[in-house]
């Protein structure tokens, strides 16, 4: 999960006054200067995804396509390219860091998930953004063998504050209750991400030292 209070995403964005960078340059010279100073976390770059290796990306497809053969009849070779291409695109699988301390997590290493394509997208920037991935754990095995096992992964903004529950609670809870056609959870977690607010910076002097 990604955490945000509940007015939105966003608490605030930092703004200077307009300048005329024809008759006063300098300014937007040290603005690139400084951005190019910038780590990418500083930059707003979500460091918890990285593109997977050649190695993952086949492997992914490899796991995808398997567990597609499982669902559907697929002596159709048109209709088993149809639905990889529903959950994978060539050149664009990432992986995805699991939080370290990921809640009730059944591994006590990190994990990575490669994903490609999600399930759905979300159509609005409000909201919560949630986008639903099949996803693959490349990690070896207890006998240094590749995992095939195809999971769901959930990529959403969680709300924080009073009343505000836990998805993977619930689930753990509804199936302690024995409720039909609930998930199992491996794992879930706050994806730590570093933000700014817009107090720290108001009225700060930019002036290089």
């Amino acid at each position: 999960y990604r955490s945000h209070g509940g007015a939105g995403i966003m608490e605030g964005v930092v703004v200077t006054e307009a300048i005329d960078f024809v008759d006063d340059p300098q300014l937007l010279c040290e603005f690139f200067w400084r951005f190019a100073h910038l780590s990418d976390e500083e930059r707003g770059y979500d460091m918890s995804v990285e593109p997977a290796s050649e190695e993952e990306e086949t492997l992914f497809k490899d796991a995808i396509t398997a567990h597609i053969r499982t669902q559907i009849d697929c002596s159709d070779s048109e209709v088993l390219s149809r639905c990889l291409d529903t959950h994978y695109m060539p050149g664009f699988v990432s992986a995805v860091h699991l939080p370290h301390d990921a809640a009730h997590s059944q591994s006590s290493s990190p994990r990575r998930l490669l994903v490609s394509r999600p399930v759905n997208s979300p159509l609005s920037f409000s909201g919560r953004c949630t986008r639903v991935y099949w996803a693959v754990d490349p990690t070896p095995d207890t006998n240094r063998k590749r995992n095939m096992k195809v999971v769901l992964l959930k990529d959403t903004w969680r709300l924080e504050g009073r009343g505000a529950e836990i998805e993977g609670n619930v689930l753990r809870m509804l199936r302690e209750a024995k409720v039909r056609n609930i998930p199992s959870v491996l794992c879930d977690g706050d994806v730590l991400i570093k933000s700014t607010s817009g107090s720290d910076v108001s009225g700060k002097s930019r002036i290089p030292s």
